[in-house]
């Protein structure tokens, strides 16, 4: 609730015609929270980086829609990620989605990518408490272990990757690139493993 919102509802006294103003403000003012697509939940996935970002939208546990942010272009690193946070929040806000689930930093890169990862990070969580939203972190052996079924995930980086494209091919029918597979991937992890408890 805003302080204008806020000061509606404390000036607003007893009278019914005046309390009906103040909690229309503030049905307005968060009108995207109330709205739940006839019941579905929604959920978007991140695969995130500085130069490049997978995305997948999903309603009911459903793949709706995917996609790549690319800011490859942008050779300086802080204007680049600036650039991919501004590109995710407009994602998050076209989507509005009830739980954001994204991947959890892997250890291991170097100290630059692992601030600019971090930073990203952070701010995709911000957007989820601001917004009253779920923040789930995920880590690449959990999802891929629950979207894998029979077939063995290779460890290495570029052959997992390949991996993600084929596997997003067999479940989907659909071709895309590395982090678009990663994406509807962990989003499919997601789901899986929250059936799985019910």
């Amino acid at each position: 609730m805003t302080f204008d919102t806020y000061e509606i509802v404390k000036n607003c006294g007893s009278k019914k015609e005046d309390m009906r103003i103040a909690l229309n403000a503030v049905i307005d003012e968060y009108k995207p929270i109330f709205e739940d697509h006839s019941g579905k939940v929604r959920m978007v996935a991140l695969d995130t980086s500085s130069t490049e970002s997978g995305y997948a939208y999903f309603e009911a546990g459903d793949l709706k829609d995917s996609g790549v942010i690319n800011h490859k272009k942008e050779k300086d690193p802080e204007i680049r990620v600036e650039d991919m946070v501004m590109s995710l929040y407009n994602i998050l806000n076209k989507y509005m989605p009830d739980i954001v689930v994204i991947e959890n930093n892997v250890v291991g890169r170097n100290a630059q990518t692992e601030r600019m990862l971090g930073h990203i990070v952070g701010c995709v969580n911000g957007w989820a408490l601001s917004n009253f939203k779920e923040f789930v972190k995920i880590r690449p052996g959990e999802w891929r272990k629950a979207v894998k079924g029979d077939i063995v995930c290779p460890r290495k980086r570029d052959e997992a990757k390949k991996w993600s494209i084929a596997r997003t091919a067999e479940l989907y029918h659909i071709w895309v690139n590395d982090n678009e597979a990663d994406a509807i991937l962990l989003g499919t992890g997601y789901v899986r493993m929250m059936d799985a408890l019910k």
